[in-house]
């Protein structure tokens, strides 16, 4: 009966584990697109569709702000979006959670909310 239980266990763990995985994938596959700018803290994008970001398939991406575009990577730590830029731009990465309803993504890094739609 011992031996029935701990599979039983493990089995149930496993299950739990890719039904994890399968989610993070679904998660990262209806992220991938363009994204553009509608707010940030509230206040309304005024640069219309010159603000927006771009998360490729092979976790690329286009950054694009009154600045300039800059090439980046993407990732999903956890339950956080990550962005961050190439070596030769410093190679910081930007972190926030993040949920995605719709074609909205609503991103916030460091308690600023911004709101993007595709």
């Amino acid at each position: 009966m011992k031996k029935i239980m701990k599979v039983f266990g493990v089995l149930t763990i496993l299950s739990m584990l890719m039904i994890s995985c399968n989610d993070k994938i679904k998660s990262e596959n209806k992220i991938a697109g363009k994204w553009i700018l509608k707010s940030a803290m509230g206040i309304i994008s005024k640069d219309g569709p010159n603000t927006y970001m771009v998360l490729n398939d092979d976790n690329t991406a286009i950054d694009k702000n009154t600045f300039g575009e800059y090439k980046r990577t993407w990732s999903i730590k956890g339950n956080e979006l990550c962005l961050k830029a190439l070596e030769e731009d410093g190679g910081i990465e930007s972190c926030g959670s993040y949920k995605i309803e719709d074609n909205k993504l609503v991103w916030t890094i460091m308690e600023i909310e911004m709101i993007y739609e595709k």
